[in-house]
């Protein structure tokens, strides 16, 4: 992942914030100072990076370094908001701002964690919130939506007070791994005015579920209220039942957001048909070919045997399944199994991401009339070789584009051919050509909530339009090749 350099991340925010009135830039460049709805920040924005753990190379990081004006920052009544960016995915990461202030300066290098995997999950117009092993709970939310989040950033890290003794702070729970300085274990506590806003401990949420799932919810409650013996007097009986009301709901990682009413029915494929769009798919979606891997060993290994076990004993591979109501339901029941619950935790959340992402996949296919793969093998049959025929499967065609000076750009997922092109002949060049592909610009500043995971971003802001059949991509290689004079002998390959 190349980074942007800091002058660059900060037109990056600024890009976005200028689109509303509520926003006033002050000063500075990183950090900035800005006024958003009458009330001062100071902003940082790093570039999110590998954290390097040989066990868990999908943990990402941004560090906060040693910095002169961080002294003044951390006087200042101003919030410091600590945003991670993942340049690829478009998406930023943000900390909760309280505890981050009070770290400024506090030593050569202080990290805040994520996941890259859950990078990968954010998706436009929507904000995950994601528990980490330590406790931390980062918001993570597409660039593009940085407005919104500002209009209801108090909500997203409530103040967290000390109200006596025996209430922990957040931050003198924060305990580092001895080996690599990463945050392990946390029993923070969410509080505010003498009230408990939410329940993290772990503990506890598993001795109440089983009553809130029986809808024992006066027991539930009472059960809360003594398990804390008496630290926070100022709450009332509705308070404890807010609080265990929010036990009940605040499963982001389980919810389906898909309405019943809006799935389609879905075709029968063979399970490696299955599995290769699978992987097809995620990669289309930029997905990093560590993330693929874990899901797919997750999704074939101890997804399908505690399907098995608990639900589905004839199953003998979760890629034979595309009803989609079933995999919603799967999804719901396997992981509140202690088994599961456990697992999940020490695999931070990668098994229960793998079945969301599965069922992502099968929506998506339910949408489509077809969705083509190109298998990975290495020769070529060309449409002007004897063995090609139109009755071919399209599944296996992809396509080759040839430039003048010889370079062949074949990539077996046939959007990237397409990038390719466009970037070769300039992505305000082909913007300007007009060229609609369901209903938008080819090349455009606007993200449509229906094909957001088609439309690629290229760059500067732009988005290109990727939801077309290869036929169609054809005709749009040899259009722009003809706009600009670039020569390009476009042909469709047979992978064999």
């Amino acid at each position: 992942m190349n980074k942007i350099y800091p002058e660059t991340l900060w037109q990056l925010m600024l890009d976005v914030l200028k689109g509303t009135p509520e926003f006033v830039y002050i000063s500075g460049t990183q950090p900035f100072l800005m006024s958003f709805n009458n009330k001062e920040y100071f902003i940082y924005v790093k570039n999110l990076s590998s954290a390097y753990f040989k066990e868990r190379p999908d943990t990402t990081r941004a560090q906060l370094p040693i910095r002169d004006n961080f002294e003044n920052i951390k006087k200042s009544p101003n919030p410091f908001i600590f945003l991670g960016y993942d340049q690829d995915n478009d998406v930023l990461v943000c900390w909760n701002f309280h505890i981050v202030k009070t770290r400024l300066n506090e030593k050569k290098s202080v990290s805040f964690y994520s996941r890259q995997f859950f990078q990968d999950e954010v998706s436009l117009g929507n904000f995950l919130r994601k528990r980490l092993k330590n406790g931390d709970e980062p918001i993570l939310f597409k660039r593009k939506n940085l407005i919104d989040f500002f209009k209801q950033i108090d909500t997203f890290f409530p103040l967290e007070t000390a109200t006596d003794t025996t209430t922990n702070s957040l931050i003198e729970n924060q305990i580092l791994d001895s080996d690599n300085n990463e945050p392990i274990e946390s029993t923070n506590l969410f509080v505010s005015n003498g009230k408990l806003l939410k329940i993290t401990d772990t503990n506890l949420i598993e001795q109440l579920k089983p009553l809130i799932e029986t809808k024992h919810s006066l027991e539930a409650l009472k059960f809360a209220a003594d398990y804390y013996k008496g630290q926070f007097p100022a709450m009332k009986l509705k308070d404890w039942n807010e609080l265990v009301k929010n036990v009940n709901c605040n499963e982001p990682e389980l919810e389906v957001t898909e309405t019943q009413e809006n799935i389609k029915p879905i075709k029968i494929y063979s399970t490696d048909n299955v599995r290769n769009r699978f992987v097809n798919y995620m990669q289309d979606n930029e997905l990093s070919e560590a993330s693929i891997s874990h899901y797919i060993q997750a999704l074939s290994g101890k997804i399908s045997e505690g399907i098995r076990n608990y639900l589905a004993p004839d199953l003998s591979d979760i890629f034979k399944v595309t009803d989609i109501l079933l995999l919603q339901s799967w999804l719901l029941k396997l992981f509140k199994f202690q088994e599961y619950i456990l697992l999940d935790e020490i695999g931070k959340k990668m098994y229960s991401c793998a079945l969301k992402k599965y069922i992502q996949f099968v929506e998506f296919l339910s949408s489509k009339d077809t969705y083509f793969v190109a298998e990975p093998q290495a020769q070529y049959i060309t449409s002007k070789s004897p063995e090609f025929t139109e009755n071919a499967k399209r599944k296996e065609f992809i396509l080759r584009v040839t430039y003048p000076d010889g370079r062949i750009v074949a990539e077996r997922v046939v959007y990237k051919t397409l990038l390719d092109v466009i970037k070769s002949a300039g992505v305000y060049n082909v913007q300007s050509l007009g060229i609609f592909v369901n209903k938008i610009n080819l090349v455009s500043e606007t993200v449509l909530p229906r094909y957001e995971t088609s439309q690629k971003h290229i760059g500067n802001g732009l988005y290109v339009m990727t939801n077309c059949d290869t036929e169609t991509k054809q005709r749009i290689i040899e259009q722009i090749s003809e706009a600009f004079n670039m020569g390009l002998e476009v042909e469709k390959v047979s992978i064999v």
